[in-house]
């Protein structure tokens, strides 16, 4: 009985306490009845996509003091937070990265105080701006009517809300390369540049770097960008390009699967960019030899990849131009249904540029100048034979000079000494 009373004695207590630190710590609110909604702005171009990280600004209705967290429900409906957040604007902005878990997520700002940490307010996402996690997103900079049926192209036509305009819509601004993950990739006319402030391009540069894909549109554009230095510079495929007219742009409209182009040249002519060294694989070119005019390059930036075409597609003339779509669907990376029928096995190929494509297409490129017709490859006979002359310098002499010298030690001399040697001879 005494046991059963001490029990008693001990919950009653525990109860008392929580009433009392309730009251000396109150729930820190500035969410109360009456008083202004606070708002928030959900990823890029008021934009997000389940499961996607996406920046998050939270703007409260009066001054906070001290930093808060900001925590987003995850699949499971729990609330995962953000690091600790110092509030800017005089204490009333609030900015992180979260992950969405669900299609109408709620935003939680909480606050630390005496008692613990508390719920300041709750802002729930807007429904009409969530974007399913299996829809393409495709980041726009700049202005091109024929995007979203680019992408209709190559994704499919029954999709929603598909393009997303990175200037003149309300954002979330950028501001690690973190906050573009919903996006499976970007078209950036070289126009539009001056329209986006350098951090958001640096943001960009290190989304790209770590696997976004990139279609760079940037004809006579390309000098300002090669100006204007890094990021932006070191997105086209060579240093110093000069401007050299073209009459015909018959290996654009092939690429495209499209004609009518040459006929909407401008009046003036036409110059595109040619640069001192290109790097990458020129998939469209005019002239006899691909470094004479290139128009469509693809490279490797960091584990992203860049397609590069030396056409400022926002022009008038072109953006009119009823195969626009087509072209922008196969600078993304895929076509119409129609267009896959007429591909033939080596274009297909060089479609879905990953790192075994990108590997077998810079074997397959070989540099010409004036001086060489043609670089010739290595014949496979011999690459053949040197690989069996370094396995049999391996095992059989190397163990059978060791052997023979008496001496086990000298393995750790004469291994490096082999290995290098043919390593050295290889890269000669």
């Amino acid at each position: 009985m005494s046991r059963l009373r001490r029990w008693w004695h001990a919950a009653a207590m525990v109860v008392v306490a929580g009433v009392l630190g309730v009251a000396q710590h109150p729930m820190p609110t500035s969410a109360a009845e009456g008083s202004p909604a606070a708002t928030m702005t959900l990823g890029i171009g008021g934009t997000h996509r389940t499961g996607a990280w996406t920046p998050v600004v939270v703007r409260l209705p009066v001054p906070f003091e001290g930093t808060v967290r900001l925590a987003v429900e995850d699949p499971d409906g729990q609330f995962v937070g953000s690091p600790p957040v110092t509030l800017s604007d005089g204490g009333t902005t609030a900015r992180a990265c979260l992950r969405p878990g669900r299609p109408h997520a709620r935003v939680r700002v909480l606050a630390a105080g005496q008692g613990g940490e508390a719920e300041v307010m709750s802002i729930d996402a807007p429904r009409d701006e969530t974007t399913p996690s299996t829809t393409p997103l495709l980041l726009l900079v700049g202005e091109l009517s024929a995007a979203e049926s680019a992408v209709r192209l190559v994704a499919g036509d029954s999709l929603p809300k598909a393009i997303v305009p990175l200037i003149g819509t309300p954002t979330a601004a950028p501001s690690s390369p973190r906050d573009f993950d919903a996006f499976d990739a970007a078209i950036v006319c070289g126009t539009a540049i001056d329209g986006v402030s350098q951090s958001t391009m640096e943001s960009l540069d290190g989304w790209i770097r770590r696997g976004g894909r990139l279609v760079l549109c940037a004809g006579a554009s390309a000098t300002v960008l090669a100006k204007r230095g890094p990021p932006t510079a070191g997105w086209l495929p060579g240093v110093t390009p000069q401007l050299v007219p073209v009459r015909a742009l018959g290996a654009i409209e092939a690429f495209a699967r499209a004609n009518g182009l040459t006929q909407r040249l401008p009046p003036a002519g036409l110059t595109v960019p040619k640069f001192d060294s290109l790097a990458g694989v020129v998939d469209v070119f005019e002239g006899p030899l691909a470094a004479d005019t290139p128009l469509v390059v693809q490279r490797a930036h960091g584990f992203g990849t860049i397609t590069w075409i030396g056409l400022d597609l926002d022009d008038r003339w072109c953006a009119t131009w009823p195969g626009c779509d087509r072209l922008l669907a196969a600078l993304l990376g895929g076509r119409s249904e129609a267009d896959r029928a007429m591909l033939s096995p080596g274009d297909a190929d060089r479609r879905g540029p990953d790192l075994a494509g990108q590997l077998r297409a810079s074997l397959d490129t070989f540099d010409t100048d004036a001086t060489h017709a043609a670089t010739r490859p290595v014949p496979f006979e011999m690459i053949m034979a040197v690989g069996l002359l370094y396995c049999l310098a391996l095992y059989p002499l190397d163990w059978w000079l060791v052997r023979r010298a008496g001496r086990p030690w000298l393995s750790w001399i004469t291994l490096p000494v082999i290995a290098g040697g043919f390593a050295t001879a290889a890269w000669g």
